[in-house]
């Protein structure tokens, strides 16, 4: 470590540079701070130091000269130099400190070491990134860019965009048979004469940026292995992609902090792994069940509906969280943290849907429950899950299957009649297509939102609850206007009868 009269010996002979500043701080503020972080980041700089209880002034040949200035309270810069170091930053940082006497005065001496390329970024917690970062460029600290991550990370940024770029040690074998069987599967349900059906798995590949072409050969890219990817391929290029299903038992309060949940661990392509997450939190739901008018068997259905369930599964913070640990833009630590929150129970999960516009709550205390929310009334529902959307999967708006599986046999008749119902209607031709809809099944509110475009406050405030008082609907299960399955039918003296010919 260098002194400071060395220090200020360069100082006075080249001014600052890449490697030294100077600065009074008779306190540790923002400035501070912000060197520490870009001498921290600087690749290949190998650190700098920092001269604290020193000033400038102008000589009288008009040279700048510094000078020592003094610490009026040293331990002080020293402690709150040291906490802020350790505290503040996304990696703590341990800068080695020495105080030295220089004309009478104390000044310290500060080196910080250069971080290491894996911690890097170093940044400010509270402004993240990539505001919350710096750079040392010359004898300035200038505040990163997204395309500085790259550089401080070791990596040269990829032209074609961090999603299909090249994973170092992927081979062709890494890619899962099952999976890509599972994509031709759901092309072809979605679109039974797609082109690329006909392609080879080389040439599927290829067409959707899953590898890449260098020099001749084919290479594996990072969304290829995301949604391909063998779980021995996964685990060794990409150890922090997972999905960890954490299972709280009970609705207490654990004491035992060691015995809190249960978790499963789906190492998977995108293309297996989240079909199999969504039937692992299915089988775990309580379920109800009833009995259709005229069948012979009950049909049972999870109490929370799966559109609700594949919502969680799509969350922009899962999708966020997945693409982030695979490019690197999150460290192991950050990882570890987000997946630790073993307090993101079931509830936790429906009012976070709640407050996205997905859910409305009903009820209160014990029977309390979440309906789904209509996306008219000013909800806005996530994209597709991406594996999915990367088949070309149509949107979870559309009228069919959107809440029961039951609707996608809608009678043709219906479904015109759907068709002729587009912008402003009448309140009676609303309500005659509502009694012909519930004459056909029992409809939820949510489903007749769905299928009329309509707001579900909208729909039951001003059509429903008056149809209901008025004869025209009744309920499903009459004795439990709150059941969690309740839904509207039309009565057999309201159904309209067909014109006489």
């Amino acid at each position: 470590m260098r002194s400071a009269a060395e220090l200020f010996e360069e100082l006075n002979a080249v001014d600052e540079s890449n490697r030294i500043e100077a600065k009074r701080a008779s306190d540790v503020g923002k400035s501070v701070m912000e060197t520490v972080i870009a001498f921290a980041n600087e690749p290949g700089l190998g650190g700098g130091y920092l001269l604290l209880g020193a000033e400038w002034a102008i000589n009288d040949k008009g040279d700048t000269v510094y000078r020592p200035a003094g610490l009026s309270d040293p331990d002080k810069v020293q402690r709150d130099l040291a906490s802020l170091c350790a505290s503040s930053l996304n990696v703590a940082l341990r800068p080695e400190m020495q105080l030295e006497q220089v004309d009478g005065r104390t000044v310290l001496v500060v080196f910080v070491p250069e971080a290491d390329v894996t911690h890097k970024p170093i940044y400010k917690k509270a402004t993240g990134l990539p505001g919350g970062a710096y750079r040392r460029i010359g004898s300035t600290d200038q505040r990163c860019v997204d395309e500085d991550l790259w550089v401080l990370r070791g990596q040269s940024q990829p032209s074609h965009g961090p999603d299909v770029s090249l994973l170092p040690d992927a081979r062709m074998d890494d890619f899962d048979p099952a999976a890509l069987a599972q994509y031709r599967r759901v092309r072809q349900r979605l679109n039974p004469n797609a082109e690329e059906l006909a392609y080879s798995d080389d040439e599927l590949l290829e067409a959707l940026n899953a590898v890449r072409r260098v020099d001749a050969s084919l290479r594996p890219t990072l969304a290829g292995i995301l949604l391909f990817g063998k779980p021995m391929a996964l685990r060794r290029l990409l150890p922090m992609v997972k999905i960890d299903y954490i299972r709280v038992p009970g609705l207490e309060w654990i004491e035992d902090p060691h015995e809190r949940f249960q978790s499963v661990e789906i190492r998977k392509p995108l293309l297996l792994a989240l079909p199999l997450a969504e039937a692992t939190i299915i089988d775990e739901l309580p379920k109800g069940f009833h009995l259709p008018e005229g069948e012979l068997h009950s049909v049972q259905e999870p109490i929370v509906p799966r559109k609700v369930i594949r919502e969680a599964l799509d969350a922009d913070e899962v999708k966020v969280l997945i693409y982030a640990r695979a490019t690197g833009a999150v460290d192991n630590s950050a990882c570890r943290d987000f997946s630790g929150l073993d307090t993101l129970t079931a509830s936790r999960v429906l009012r976070r849907l709640r407050d996205r516009g997905l859910l409305d709550k009903e009820g209160s205390g014990n029977g309390t429950y979440y309906v789904l929310a209509h996306p008219g009334a000013g909800a806005k529902v996530a994209s597709p899950q991406l594996a999915l959307d990367m088949a070309g999967a149509e949107s979870p708006h559309a009228p069919t299957q959107a809440c029961n599986p039951e609707l996608a046999t809608l009678p043709a008749e219906l479904a015109t009649l759907l068709a002729t119902l587009q912008g402003r209607i009448t309140e009676d031709a609303l309500r005659q297509a509502i009694v012909r809809l519930c004459a056909w099944a029992p409809l939820t509110v949510e489903q007749l939102a769905t299928l009329l475009g309509k707001s579900r406050d909208y729909l039951r405030n001003k059509h429903l609850i008056p149809m209901v008082s008025q004869g025209q609907l009744r309920f499903r299960y009459p004795e439990s206007a709150k059941h969690p399955h309740q839904a509207y039918v039309t009565p057999v003296d309201a159904i309209p009868r067909e014109p006489q010919r």
